[in-house]
């Protein structure tokens, strides 16, 4: 088991753009966050964070998480993030957004390979481009839960380690509906 990991799967959206809450989410026949617990094997702590209308189907849907309230959606993706870090007790935290599905298993390996206490938050790069998800040092977890900044903001002013990665996918967001259906395209096509 992965004592010194917690994986924070932020998930409160209402998913305006994508037409429903992406914790409800299905690639295929597969719940998003299924897909993403499946990347981390064994961790000790998942934390998910939801909004109330998507608690009870959150709690029956995924058993092996720690299902958390998001009752100030107003505040984003970053109430969520401190939500969770507000919960763990482990010394790395793992930020995996619910719609950065595609990442591939031995990328989150070679990151968890990397981790190194010298750093506050190591970040994957593809192509020189950051992309999630973005591991947290548990020393810097009080500062940021403090913050009324957003998320890049925050993470700018800790000291960063950016472990580069041969995985596009850390860039891949599924944001609309129609970006999951070029995403089973991509999928189909590449498995004929």
């Amino acid at each position: 088991m992965l004592k010194n990991l917690s994986l924070i799967i932020p998930a409160a959206g209402l998913g305006e753009r994508f037409g429903q809450p992406k914790v409800r989410a299905k690639f295929f026949d597969k719940y998003f966050v299924d897909i993403i617990l499946g990347l981390y094997e064994n961790f000790t702590n998942s934390y998910l964070i939801v909004n109330h209308n998507d608690f009870d189907f959150a709690k029956k849907n995924f058993p092996v998480c720690t299902v958390l309230l998001n009752d100030k959606l107003e505040l984003g993706m970053i109430y969520s993030i401190q939500i969770g870090l507000m919960n763990s007790q482990t010394p790395w935290n793992v930020i995996h957004p619910v719609d950065c599905i595609f990442v591939k298993k031995e990328t989150i390996k070679f990151a968890i390979n990397h981790l190194n206490n010298n750093f506050d938050i190591i970040k994957l790069s593809y192509d020189a481009k950051v992309g999630h998800p973005i591991f947290i040092n548990q020393r810097i977890k009080g500062d940021i839960i403090k913050q009324k900044k957003s998320l890049r903001e925050i993470i700018s002013s800790f000291k960063n380690y950016e472990v580069s990665v041969n995985d596009n996918e850390i860039l891949t967001n599924i944001n609309t509906k129609e970006d999951l259906e070029n995403a089973a395209n991509r999928y189909y096509n590449k498995n004929l």
